[in-house]
């Protein structure tokens, strides 16, 4: 397995606000574009042994409410979509997806899925920011208009 960053990894969480206030909900979008070499090192696609980071979740949050949307992506295969052990954005072949964390488990693609509030709620908060990932359960080839959408509803717990 292998991790890899999407090259807008860094533009899609600069922005990412921090609460300040415990309660106060944040929303953050975060996007795969599959047909662009944004993706697996410069080349379009995903594989399924991969694990690719595209967002970020501030240090001591919690997901209240999360929906994922694709498009475009081969039927077949479902998506695994959950935070990342470690600190975000450090490049670590070990940092994997632990199923304590998975806000999305074999999601069906190209439809609109909302996450399960009471998976959400089990997810305990960390003292640093931890990436967002999304696994494929088979290779995804590169064609126009792939997309993997996030959205997510986040606070200070």
């Amino acid at each position: 397995m292998a991790l890899i960053q999407t090259r807008n990894l860094i533009k899609n969480t600069s922005g990412v606000a921090a609460p300040k206030h415990s309660g106060v909900l944040h929303f953050a979008k975060f996007d795969i574009d599959l047909s662009s070499a944004s993706v697996n090192n410069g080349v379009a696609g995903m594989l399924a042994a991969d694990v690719v980071e595209f967002g970020v979740l501030p240090a001591g949050c919690k997901i209240a409410y999360a929906h994922m949307n694709s498009v475009g992506l081969d039927a077949t295969a479902t998506l695994d979509i959950g935070l990342l052990s470690g600190e975000a954005k450090i490049v670590d072949n070990a940092r994997v997806m632990p199923a304590t964390a998975e806000i999305f488990n074999d999601a069906t693609k190209n439809q609109s899925n909302i996450a399960d509030p009471l998976a959400l709620a089990a997810i305990a908060p960390v003292g640093y920011d931890r990436g967002i990932g999304a696994k494929i359960s088979a290779d995804e080839t590169a064609n126009s208009g792939e997309t993997i959408t996030l959205l997510i509803a986040y606070y200070a717990a």
